[in-house]
């Protein structure tokens, strides 16, 4: 039996994605309400039906029929069948064990004549009906939507169990049945050359399930169209059994009303109207109606005709998915050697006479899965049977079919170890790249501890079809496997390894398919694609996924390794700048849309720069609303970014900024290891199951470059869904601490959830959620480093004034600018900072600050106060987050420090240096200004033996000079005697000190080389510690006085006693409210340390005690006259707790009891310096206060009584101020030094009382401000020439003293430190301008001199440090080098200088010598600071681009030979800036193809085709290019760039022609007529050069009036030649008007010509 389909109309229906506005839906619409069901399929799993450790065969069958397979069969498949009894041999199909037959089972061995045999059908829409949503939208099961091929599974089991075997049934026919005269016979048409994707709403959207409509169906027609069908073999009819019946399924096409006219005959002629059927949407209407036998013709055909009227709708209407005719057939079986009978239901066994059956066979197929085997008598040519009742469908067959075995490798999967899956296919698990199979590299990877160190699995297609969808080809096996995951383990990610097509591309049903043709190796999970589909609704999911879900569309094992390494690349390299940085891209094809769609990117970018991100965007934005606009964006991602996010319109090939694809080599993308994320707010970019590779997919395979996520959506996006997404993602990704460090995916995840928790429930937002597709591995983290690395370097650090002059020490205030970069997580806490200030005697002064959170980069500002003596070298040390609160990445990178002079603006006094002894009675006095750069000034100078400046020996001078200046004195003859000198400038001018710079010498007549302080104003500089000077120069321990007023009264006043107040400092302590008052009737006694005077309780009683008394924490206590001599804590322990020489205060309350008071109280009390008398005398009842000292003599303490009587009813007060001294403090001195050699120390103190003690320690400085004890304990003197000067330049002293008793310290007098002084030295520059301007690239250089001002020589070679710091990027350049050390007296001369080269702008310049490498007594002197004082003008000046071809310039169209030399000169004007390699040079080559425009390909500049002359300064860079090349049209570009960047003013492009035939064209000569000049042109091609030419130019008369030979040409090229006669004779003679003749004659080795013509000239 045949079917055949005739068709009105043929119409090739394509995927098509066209760029117009339609193609992106613009704000959201409310769409219907529908419930989203997850998928379920069965109850169990689809593996249920497996049996552990049982090996199995797949039997792949594509037909029903009965199919055999024999010994030999199983046998080759490598079934053992030897050792298997076929009794138990099972054969499985969907999941259930179907019966077969074993032909010789008995004897329990498989012979070789053995075979069995089972009944197969063919692949169906059973499984599919799982991919709908409802299943009961599923049109009809009669057509699989991905393969004809179901599957079967041979096994056996490992304990014996008989497998299921069919049943044989037989019976004469004894009982008289009638013989049946018919059977419904039905004749099948599938039309499935269409795909309908089904339901659809607003005209695009479309959920991802299977839906309403959906499936292959046939040719959709719309308005005034018909289509016709033709169902064939209704062949030997019973029509005395019934008429024929029409099924129909009519599907609609589109969201519109139909209507369809059904027309039905025997031919087209005589077709009769049999129904109209109206509808509407997508709905699949199953039709059936009743026909006459008329309507088929006599060779059993029938016509049926579906029209859609002209009144309809013209859009698409509808389409027929099957056509059914059902119809009495008689059981005359003609010979066929197979055919199926319907049987009609019947109560009883139905009796079968089938003629003409030949030698078939009967199998009752009603259960395909239960088949029974009918016996049959035979008549002749007539087979008899009798079936059962339960007979319905019977299958007639005379051979058996072939099948083939594999044995295929069912595995476990454990759930719990499933933490990373991977599905793919074995054709991506070829070698590639130096992996053995790169999808199991990139599990193994992802469960090292570098990928993550997850649990994976990694599992095929394959094996997904056999072991979860019964072998058959369907998405349906990626649903229930992951069904089973999420149900029994937890999957965190699932990541998808193999390009997809739709079920639309029908690729398994080609049939050997060309190899460019894009392979369907892991299907999507519908149409429009969503791999999140595929676990949506699973677990406790509604429609976010609950596995985060990516996919790499490769098609090839090279791409899956070239992404790998992009992604081991990704995730082990280094924190960079640009993993913080954003390219956000703003389209739109409307005026509104541009506006609109940047004011949400601006949105993104808010968020993400703010916390937990940080980030750096930058926003690319159209001008115009052009439908698409080529914008390059290869420096933005060759420098790096983290993510790109586009917003506008796209479809699968560009996006409406179009950027290009990675791979195409004239985009110049070259970003490895810097792959970007991309975020695509558009239409269908997402839509990457075509047959085609989309420009998402290129950015994601490409290889060493592109991207390494990219999500888009699949098919149409919303502007508000898109925009809120998007918004979500961005919140989420960079917002959300939860997730800035997880997979893409789980964001992916999240955002999903957050969009559905408050959207409404319907297409537009399902969709949107679920059809924004991820390319790539969904674990990727969008940002990789989840705690904070705040960094800072010298570099970062500068000084910055408030009123943009320099900043001095007379400055106000200046701030430490420290730009502060965060390179990781932004963390939003407060950050604190500490600057430490180093000033030039090396104090250290400390700030503290706190700043906002630093999400990126941040410049924060300190601000710093004037301070005195900050004049000179100072040190800033910055430490960000110095508490270590926030933890980071990294905690080295925290700190920086600057080292830096802050002029004085005023005088330094350079020698005698400061406390010198000086030993020559003439000593000169030498002095400078702080800038180095000083023109001449007038210096004011004093000399004084006093401080006062106002001796009778005071000398002032008036001393003009430059920069120093300096002053010979005569001293008093007088020995050991200070001289004081002063200097400032007379006239300051603004912002100078108008202060007197002061300093000191010691005159010792033949006094050895040091430094002393011998008078008392000497020593106000020294650090005090608890110790000061007093104004009649006598030392003294500091103090600390409190304050003490007690009032009391006595016993017999009216006032209560809890009235008495007793306060220390102001305070009251004698309270209730937070202790216990004190008792009446008590004496009371307080204790003050004698050091700080603190009060304190020698007996510290419990709080409870009424010993103890007065607010908390109590100090007082309090005892009645017969607590004093308890014996414990009484008295007597008071005084002996008390402190040795500790205040003491005594009080009384009430009546003390004074009478009973014994002596040896008194006596006790004797030892606080109270007088046994003073006690005696004292009343009972009086009220006294006493104020005296542990350990001081008895009466000398101060006792406060009242002197009016009666005394116990009087008040006495007491205002008293107790004061405590340190016992012990000290006087360190300034740094001394620096020395060239140490040679003594010797001091003088004088000990006043036997209890004062006193000694010296002495520390060691290093250069770096380092010090070490080197002595304590030095009584008087101590020789230094141990120490080493070099390591030690430096000394302190200091001078510690002690009295514990008396607290008194012993008294300075001098100290000396002798030693030798090291050299001198002073930094000056030549030339007095302000600023000089040069060219970028021109090399700049200046002179300096470093002059020795003093009598000692260097005792090395002086370190020079050069720096240059551009202000506009703040970059530093940095050099070094030494030169000769100067004598004393003498200057060495040095130049510095410095390439020009990326310093555009203004530049400051620091030049040092001798940063404290050799000791100096100034450093301030060695630095001289330029700020702006190069500036540096950018070569913004496009070079010239000369492209010739064999020595000359190309025209356009132009003919070249086949070897030709290219060459690429590059001229700039710049004479600095020398091009010397290929940076910035791109060239490309378009070779001939089959269909122009031909693509161009990169010409590699390593080639051996290739030659590079760098510029020198007296010639061009150029690029010498010879290829070969074959006939054909070319097309030649090259794009150069100058060391600057800057490209010609286009890019050069020309095309030309290679033409392998020899062969001259001569163009003629032109312009004729000419009124001077003549231009005659040839064009040559092929490969030789002429030999021999000649043309000459004729008078009308035949004069010759000249001639040129190939001497008078530059040189033959192929392609065009071109001579010039300009109208003279040979002579130069000019030729009149009138018209002259020309002969050009040229001979090659192959060919000669010659040409003749007319020249007309007109003067």
């Amino acid at each position: 039996m045949s079917l055949s389909v005739v068709t009105t109309i043929f119409e090739t229906v394509y995927t098509h994605y066209n760029y117009s506005r339609k193609s992106v839906a613009v704000g959201n619409r409310l769409l219907l309400f529908l419930i989203l069901l997850p998928f379920t399929g069965f109850a169990q799993y689809s593996n249920d039906w497996i049996k552990p450790g049982q090996t199995y065969y797949r039997l792949p069958v594509a037909r029903p029929g009965v199919y055999r397979l024999t010994h030999a069969d199983l046998q080759t498949a490598g079934v053992p069948v030897a050792s298997i009894d076929p009794r138990l041999i099972q054969i499985y199909h969907r999941g259930k064990e179907v019966a077969i037959s074993v032909q010789g089972q008995a004897d329990a061995v498989f012979n070789p004549e053995d075979y069995l045999e089972f009944f197969g059908t063919a692949n169906d829409g059973t499984l599919d009906k799982d991919l709908y949503k409802p299943a009961t939208a599923q049109p009809h099961s009669y057509y699989n939507l991905y393969s004809d091929t179901t599957a079967y599974f041979l096994t056996w089991p490992l304990t014996p169990v008989a497998g299921k075997r069919i049943d044989t049934f037989f019976e004469n026919n004894v009982s008289g049945l009638p013989k049946e005269t018919s059977h419904f016979a039905e004749r099948l048409l599938i039309n499935k050359n269409e795909y309908s994707t089904g339901l659809r709403e607003s005209d695009v959207l479309q959920y991802t399930h299977f839906d309403e409509g959906e499936g292959w169906t046939g040719t959709a027609i719309r308005q005034n169209q018909s289509i016709d069908y033709t169902v064939d073999g209704i062949e030997s009819p019973v029509s005395s059994d019934g008429n024929p019946l029409l099924e129909i399924l009519l599907v609609g096409r589109d969201a519109i009303p139909h209507t369809a006219q059904l027309y039905v005959g025997a031919t087209t002629g005589s077709l009769r109207l049999l129904d109209t059927y109206s509808f509407s949407g997508f709905a699949a209407n199953k039709l059936s109606y009743g026909l006459s036998w008329s309507d088929v013709s006599g060779d059993g055909k029938l016509v049926v005709r579906i029209v859609v009227p002209p009144e309809a709708n013209n859009r698409l209407q509808v389409s027929v998915s099957y056509l059914k005719v059902t119809f009495p057939q008689s059981f005359n079986v003609g010979g066929v050697v197979e055919r199926t009978f319907h049987l009609d239901d019947s109560p009883d066994k139905q009796y079968l006479e089938l003629e003409n059956a030949g030698a078939l066979r009967l199998w009752d197929v009603s259960d395909p899965d239960n088949p029974l085997s009918v016996g049959t008598t035979r008549d002749g040519s007539t087979l008899k049977a009798v079936v059962p009742a339960t007979t319905h469908f019977l299958f007639a067959f005379e051979s058996v079919l072939t099948t083939t075995l594999k044995k295929v490798s069912f595995r476990f999967f454990n759930p719990d170890l499933a933490e990373y899956v991977i599905l793919s296919h074995p054709l991506l698990m070829q070698p590639a790249l130096g992996y053995t199979n790169p999808v199991k590299a990139y599990a193994a990877y992802r469960a090292s501890d570098a990928g993550g160190g997850y649990d994976t699995l990694v599992t095929d297609m394959y094996q997904l079809y056999n072991q979860f969808n019964y072998g058959e080809t369907s998405p349906r096996a990626i649903f229930e496997f992951m069904r089973y995951l999420v149900s029994e383990g937890a999957p965190r990610y699932l990541f998808l390894i193999g390009k997809g097509r739709d079920v639309s591309s029908g690729f398994h049903r080609l049939i050997n398919p060309a190899a460019s043709v894009l392979k369907d190796l892991v299907p999507s999970a519908g149409i429009p694609a969503s791999d999140i589909a595929f676990t949506a609704g699973l677990g406790s999911t509604l429609y976010e996924p609950a596995v985060a879900t990516g996919r790499l569309t490769a098609s090839t094992s090279a791409q899956v390794a070239s992404y790998l390494n992009k992604i081991k690349e990704t995730e082990s390299g280094l924190l960079q700048p640009w993993h913080k940085q954003g390219l956000h891209l703003s389209g739109g094809i409307l005026p509104i849309e541009l506006t609109v769609f940047r004011n949400f990117l601006d949105g993104y970018k808010n968020i993400a720069e703010g916390p937990y991100y940080g980030g750096a965007f930058s926003t690319i934005a159209k001008q115009d609303p052009n439908p698409v606009e080529l914008i390059n964006i290869s420096d933005q991602v060759n420098a790096g970014v983290n993510l790109i996010t586009f917003f506008g319109h796209s479809s699968p090939g560009t996006i409406d900024i179009d950027i290009g694809y990675v791979s195409d080599p004239t985009m110049g993308y070259n970003n490895p290891g810097k792959y970007p994320a991309f975020l695509i707010n558009g239409c269908n970019a997402g839509n990457f199951f075509t047959g085609s590779t989309s420009f998402g997919e290129d950015w994601i395979l490409t290889a060493n470059k592109g991207a390494r996520n990219f999500i888009a959506h699949s098919s149409f996006g919303f502007t508000n869904s898109l925009w809120y997404y998007s918004n979500l993602f961005y919140e989420t990704g960079f917002a959300d601490s939860l997730y800035i460090n997880k997979g893409i995916g789980e964001v992916q995840q999240e955002v999903a959830r957050l969009y559905m928790s408050v959207a409404p429930e319907n297409m537009a937002n399902i969709t949107q959620v679920q059809q924004m597709m991820l390319l790539g591995d969904p674990a990727v983290k969008l940002f990789n480093f989840g705690k904070p690395d705040y960094e800072i370097t010298a570099a970062s650090l500068s000084l910055v004034s408030f009123d943009d002059k320099p900043v001095t020490a007379l400055s106000d205030s200046f701030a430490v600018q420290v730009i502060i970069k965060n390179r990781a997580l932004a963390d939003p806490r407060p950050v604190k900072i500490r600057t430490i200030r180093m000033l030039p005697d090396g104090t250290e002064l400390t700030y503290d600050s706190l700043v906002a959170a630093i999400a990126n980069t941040d410049t924060v500002r300190i601000t710093l106060p004037r301070v005195s003596g900050a004049g000179g070298s100072n040190q800033f040390t910055v430490t960000v987050d110095f508490e270590n609160a926030i933890e980071e990445l990294n905690e080295s990178n925290n700190a920086a420090v600057m080292a830096t002079v802050i002029p004085s603006n005023a005088t330094l006094n350079l020698f005698p240096v400061n406390y010198a002894i000086v030993n020559n009675a003439n000593p000169r006095l030498t002095w400078q200004a702080t800038d180095l750069l000083s023109a001449s000034r007038v210096f004011e100078v004093e000399v004084d033996t006093t401080t006062l400046f106002n001796s009778p020996f005071l000398i002032q001078q008036e001393i003009t000079g430059r920069v120093m200046a300096s002053l010979e004195i005569t001293v008093l003859n007088s020995d050991t005697t200070v001289y004081y000198w002063r200097t400032r400038f007379k006239q300051p001018q603004s912002g100078e000190s108008a202060e007197w710079a002061t300093s000191s010498f010691v005159y010792i007549l033949n006094g050895a080389e040091g430094w002393a302080q011998v008078e008392p104003e000497q020593i106000m500089q020294n650090k005090f510690t608890d110790l000061k000077l007093t104004t009649d120069h006598t030392f003294e321990f500091e103090a600390t006085q409190t304050a003490v007023a007690i009032e009391t009264f006595g016993s017999a006043s009216s006032l209560p006693y809890t009235e008495v107040s007793v306060k220390i400092d102001g305070s009251e302590y004698n309270l209730a409210t937070q202790g216990q008052p004190c008792r009446n009737n008590t004496l009371n006694l307080l204790a003050f340390t004698k050091t700080s005077a603190v009060p304190y309780a020698p007996l510290p009683l419990s709080f409870q005690d009424p010993r103890t008394c007065g607010r908390e924490p109590q100090v007082i206590n309090s005892f009645l006259a017969s607590e004093l001599e308890s014996g414990q804590d009484d008295l007597a322990a008071w005084i002996n707790a008390a402190g040795v020489s500790d205040s003491v205060v005594l009080f009384s309350i009430g009546n003390a009891g004074y009478s009973t008071w014994s002596s040896t109280v008194k006596t006790k009390l004797g030892e606080l310096g109270i007088a046994t008398a003073d006690l005696e005398s004292l009343v009972d009842g009086e009220p006294v206060i006493i104020f005296g000292k542990k350990g001081a003599a008895a009466g000398s303490a101060r006792i406060i009584r009242s002197q009016v009587t009666p005394a116990p009813e009087q008040i006495i007060t007491a205002n008293e101020t107790i004061t405590g001294r340190t016992t012990s403090g000290s006087m360190k001195s300034v740094t001394i030094g620096p020395a060239a050699a140490w040679k003594q120390f010797i001091a003088t103190t004088l000990k006043q009382e036997s209890e004062d003690d006193d000694a010296f320690t002495l520390s060691g400085t290093t250069l770096s401000g380092e010090d070490t004890l080197i002595a304590e304990g030095v009584l008087d003197s101590f020789d230094l020439t141990s120490i080493s000067a070099s390591h030690y330049p430096y000394l302190k002293v200091e001078w510690i003293t002690t009295d514990d008793v008396n607290l008194t310290p012993a008294q300075w007098r001098n100290w000396f430190v002798l030693y030798e002084a090291p050299a001198e030295g002073i930094l000056v520059k030549s030339g007095t301008e302000a600023s000089i301007t040069v060219q970028e690239g021109a090399e700049w250089e200046t002179r300096f001199g470093f002059t020795n001002i003093s009598d000692k020589p260097f005792v090395d070679s002086l370190r020079v440090e050069l720096e240059f710091l551009t202000q506009v990027n703040q970059q530093r350049e940095q050099q070094a080098f030494r030169i000769p050390s100067p004598l004393p007296g003498d200057t060495t001369f040095f130049r510095v200088s410095t390439p020009t080269v990326g310093k555009v702008g203004l530049n400051d310049i620091r030049v040092q010598v001798n940063r404290r490498i050799l000791p100096e007594p100034y450093y301030d002197n060695n630095i001289i600071s330029l700020p702006g004082f190069l500036q540096v003008l950018p070569d913004i000046t496009p070079p010239l681009l000369e492209v010739t071809v064999d020595g000359r310039l190309l025209r356009n169209g132009d003919f070249v030979s086949p070897h030709p030399t290219i060459l690429f000169t590059l001229r700039d004007e710049n004479p600095f800036l020398l091009k010397s390699d290929t940076a910035g040079v791109d060239l490309f080559l378009s070779y001939p193809c089959a269909v122009a425009p031909c693509a161009f390909k990169r010409i590699s500049l390593k080639g051996d085709e290739i030659s590079i002359s760098p510029a020198t300064t007296s010639s061009d860079f150029q690029i010498t290019f010879t290829p070969q090349l074959q006939p054909g049209d070319y097309v030649l570009r090259a794009e150069l760039q100058d060391v600057s960047g800057n490209s010609a003013p286009s890019p050069y492009e020309i095309s030309f022609h290679v033409d392998a035939d020899q062969s001259v064209q001569f163009k003629g000569a032109y312009p004729n007529p000419s009124s001077q000049y003549f231009y005659f042109q040839f064009v040559l091609t092929g490969s030789d050069l002429p030999q021999e030419f000649s043309l000459s130019i004729y008078s009308l008369t035949g004069s010759l009036i000249r001639s040129f030979t190939e001497e008078d040409l530059s040189g033959f090229t192929i392609g065009t030649n071109e001579l010039v006669w300009e109208a003279q004779e040979a002579t130069g003679t000019e030729l009149p008007s009138g018209v002259y003749t020309y002969r050009m004659y040229l001979r090659t080795a192959s060919y000669q010509q010659q040409v003749t013509g007319k020249l007309v000239l007109i003067r």
